[in-house]
């Protein structure tokens, strides 16, 4: 349940950005705010799928994709507490 919950805030945040070329300023502070909104405050797990997109995601922030979402779920998993 978690996993969709936070699938949807990166939705959310996808959706609630606008850039040409790159992560702008407005998707990372978007992204972060839906995730730990969803996550219940989980930030350094939000941080770590943010830095996880920007690292291994594509270039543009339009063109991230449900896998590339899924693989940042999976890779930041252990930083999500309580």
């Amino acid at each position: 349940m978690r996993r969709s919950v936070i699938t949807l805030a990166f939705a959310g945040a996808l959706l609630g950005a606008c850039g040409n070329g790159g992560y702008s300023e407005e998707f990372r502070t978007s992204f972060l705010a839906s995730c730990e909104k969803s996550s219940g405050g989980q930030t350094a797990y939000c941080q770590c799928a943010l830095d996880h997109l920007e690292a291994n995601g594509p270039d543009d922030e339009k063109d991230i994709t449900v896998e590339d979402q899924q693989g940042a779920i999976e890779a930041c998993s252990g930083e999500v507490t309580g």
